[in-house]
C-alpha cells in the first residue's frame, strides 16, 4: 500500500501515520454499517451520494451519466457536463 502511496507522489510517514492510527475508524463504522444495509449481490459495486448503484463492471459512459444526474445545475440552470464543475 505504501508503495503505491508513494508513486502517487503522496506523503508516505504522513499515510503511515493514518493507516496505524484510529483516526477514520468511525468513518469506516459508519461505512461498514451503510454497506451492511444495502443488499449488494456483487462485486464490484459502487454507491454514489447514498442513492444511486452502479453493479458489476460497466463502461466510463455509465459513470459519467450518472454523475451527471447527481450533479446539480449551475446557477444558470445548466448541468455539469464536462466533470471541471
Amino acid at each position: 500500500v505504501l508503495a503505491h502511496i508513494n508513486a502517487l507522489g503522496l506523503p508516505v510517514d504522513e499515510a503511515r501515520n493514518i493507516i496505524n492510527s484510529d483516526a477514520f475508524s468511525e468513518e469506516l463504522r459508519r461505512d461498514a454499517y451503510d454497506c451492511q444495509q444495502i443488499p449488494i449481490r456483487s462485486v464490484p459495486f459502487f454507491v454514489f451520494d447514498n442513492r444511486v448503484g452502479i453493479k458489476g463492471v460497466e463502461p466510463l459512459e455509465v459513470f459519467t451519466r450518472t454523475l451527471q444526474q447527481l450533479t446539480p445545475p449551475d446557477s444558470t440552470g445548466a448541468s455539469c457536463t464536462d466533470m471541471s464543475c
